[in-house]
């Protein structure tokens, strides 16, 4: 099934739609404790389609989802440090980077293990606001808050 996933501010903070029917394809209230917490402010769907993440205001900042089963998959590095704001998964999937408000701005998991990866090339200015894998994967845009408002890393080493 192709998917679309939409966030929102209501609960339960984000749907996700069949692509071909547009109709609802998930009903989170019949999967409890899978509900994310807090405003939804974006979502992404892993290149495979086996994964959905969704952004929040409130702590844990994040909700990562199967969609096999739509059980919440646990973060074994521990959660952004405040709310995430935008985020992209590599065209392989084998890394998902969240541009979120608190230092240190970016948080980068490896899909496998969900350990944070270290970043190299330093940390994004301010908030990070938007993260985006180049076609290749070899590399990574954030936008952020304040000068110089985007930084490129070079993701090779990670």
């Amino acid at each position: 099934m192709g998917m679309v996933v939409i966030p929102h501010n209501a609960s339960p903070y984000f749907e996700v739609y069949d692509e071909s029917t547009l109709l609802k394809a998930v009903d989170f209230s019949m999967k409890p404790g899978a509900d994310p917490t807090g405003n939804g402010n974006a979502a992404a769907i892993s290149p495979d389609g086996g994964l959905v993440v969704v952004g929040h205001f409130n702590s844990p900042y994040v909700a990562v989802y199967n969609t096999a089963t739509w059980a919440r998959v646990t973060l074994s590095g521990g959660n952004p440090a405040g709310t995430v704001n935008g985020f992209s998964f590599s065209p392989d999937g084998s890394l998902m980077a969240l541009g979120h408000s608190t230092s240190p701005f970016l948080t980068v998991y490896n899909t496998t293990t969900w350990a944070k990866v270290t970043i190299t090339g330093g940390n994004p200015a301010d908030t990070g606001e938007s993260c985006r894998f180049s076609p290749s994967g070899a590399h990574l845009a954030v936008g952020h808050s304040t000068s110089p408002f985007l930084t490129v890393y070079d993701v090779s080493g990670w």
